[in-house]
């Protein structure tokens, strides 16, 4: 966080000065570790996950009182992370792709913790030419995505379906 303070202004010759300083009055770490593994299951079907991690540990400098602030930091990001995802080619130049994904919750934005179902259904019609039809967010009607620092605002992800047609040259 960083906070500016206004010092004594002093004369310097015909000018007058007003310093300021800028100064970041919390500090911190953060640590953890991130794994994935791929798996050609069959020459037509391939699995990835991957797993991450994440500690933050922010204090405040001597002398300043930001308790919101670190709530906020410390519960910014999600702890932990997982997605797994499925990759299957299909008779008929079609595919199948699956993702599940799992987060924790946002302890300083008062955001739970959510897994998210996606899924793609995909057709190469010809050369260059495909279809696709996909869904977001499977499992739930809608689930909260992320919310602002002071919780004002939160952002709602709803379950999504879709069709396109692509063209590649």
């Amino acid at each position: 966080v960083l906070s500016i303070r206004m010092a004594e202004p002093y004369l310097d010759g015909a000018d007058t000065v007003f310093p300021g300083y800028i100064s970041n009055d919390i500090y911190g770490r953060t640590y953890g570790f991130e794994a994935s593994a791929d798996w050609a299951v069959t020459p037509r079907w391939r699995l990835a996950a991957s797993y991450g991690l994440l500690y933050a540990d922010f204090r405040e400098a001597g002398g300043t009182n930001y308790p919101l602030c670190l709530e906020r930091y410390n519960g910014g990001a999600p702890r932990s992370q997982f997605q797994v995802r499925s990759y299957l080619d299909l008779p008929g130049s079609c595919e199948l792709d699956i993702a599940l994904y799992s987060y924790g919750r946002l302890v300083g934005r008062n955001v739970p913790g959510y897994t998210r179902l996606d899924g793609r259904l995909g057709w190469h019609i010809q050369d260059g030419t495909d279809v696709s039809i996909q869904i977001v967010n499977a499992l739930n009607s809608r689930h909260v995505e992320f919310g602002s620092f002071y919780g004002e605002t939160i952002s709602l992800l709803g379950r999504g379906f879709s069709v396109s047609i692509a063209r590649h040259f």
